[in-house]
């Protein structure tokens, strides 16, 4: 029972961790903030420095079991961590030592000015500087580089991204242009074919210019041409036949096409059947796939239980959340070894 009242009061202690105290404890100890400390590289020595920190703020921490003292140390660390991050937001706000000075009255960024110089930003390097601080571990950052340092984080966003891209493209088109060379092979085909076809239609007009003197008739005497209606009635004739023909072969052309059309509807009709009963019975086979996984995880006792607790979860303060949730994992734990 005693034990029990320990437990509980060292809880409600950690959930009201005076902000001022433990200002005051860490700052004893410089290796828990700057970097260029003697030992701030070994893990050891810092974790004793935070034992000693959760020692001067919880009297009985010395007495508590190695899980509480674990969670008395971590709600430390979180809470000087707090602090931190709302100096450093603070101050990056902050123009002028001016503002920072009046700012400052009666708040705790009084108490934690010893921590600026620490302090891995371009405005508390600065801020620092100007305050007479102690220097920054790191190299000094004057506006140059503080501007530097602000330009490169406005490069993350979209606009600047698309504007260097399109520009690296403008440089580099110009040394990557590819030259397309147009296919003259026609062309110097036709070319070097040109004189023989002047020729060939230099021979042709030559023939045409010696042509036989008994086909002179047709052009030079048409009266010597004696038309009877037998020659016209085997000329017409002859027509006719040949009517007959064309007609007969684009009768049988058109056919020929008009089943090959019909052959390629039914072939895409087909194709397109297929494909659809291929994607239903897919989309059949996820369904069931999707309905097995789902009765799989609603027939799973676990984790409907873990589930059933979210709620209670919820209503638990943000304080106490983290070490309700150690808590539990503690009691698995301890269940997991038995």
């Amino acid at each position: 029972m005693h034990n029990t009242t320990q437990r509980l009061s060292v809880i409600g202690n950690i959930n009201i961790v005076n902000s001022l105290d433990l200002i005051n404890a860490v700052r004893k100890h410089e290796i828990l903030y700057n970097r260029a400390a003697k030992g701030y590289t070994n893990i050891k020595l810092r974790e004793h420095g935070w034992e000693k920190v959760a020692l001067e703020l919880f009297p009985h921490y010395i007495n508590c079991s190695n899980y509480l003292r674990d969670q008395i140390r971590m709600c430390v660390r979180q809470r000087w961590k707090k602090l931190r991050d709302d100096v450093t937001c603070k101050i990056r706000n902050i123009k002028s030592v001016e503002n920072y000075t009046r700012k400052k009255e009666g708040t705790l960024l009084a108490q934690l000015e010893f921590l600026i110089p620490f302090i891995n930003s371009p405005s508390c390097a600065r801020l620092a500087q100007e305050l007479g601080l102690q220097k920054n571990t790191s190299s000094p950052i004057d506006d140059d580089d503080e501007n530097e340092f602000e330009n490169c984080i406005d490069l993350t966003s979209d606009d600047v991204i698309d504007n260097q891209f399109d520009n690296s493209l403008s440089i580099t088109e110009p040394t990557q242009r590819i030259e397309f060379e147009a296919d003259n092979t026609h062309l110097n085909e036709v070319t070097s074919s040109a004189p023989e076809y002047q020729n060939e239609m230099q021979q042709t007009d030559e023939n045409d210019s010696n042509i036989p003197e008994e086909f002179e008739f047709l052009s030079s005497s048409p009266r010597s041409c004696k038309v009877t209606d037998e020659n016209l009635a085997v000329y017409n004739g002859g027509n006719d036949d040949i009517e007959t023909n064309n007609s007969g072969n684009e009768n049988s052309s058109n056919s020929r096409k008009r089943s090959n059309f019909e052959n390629e509807n039914t072939g895409n009709h087909d194709a397109d059947v297929q494909s659809q009963i291929l994607t239903y019975l897919s989309n059949i086979e996820k369904r069931q796939r999707l309905d097995s996984q789902n009765d799989h995880y609603n027939q799973d006792e676990d984790r409907m239980f873990l589930l059933s607790l979210v709620s209670d979860l919820k209503r638990v303060p943000a304080a106490s959340k983290m070490l309700v949730k150690a808590e539990i994992m503690a009691t698995i734990a301890r269940a997991v070894d038995q």
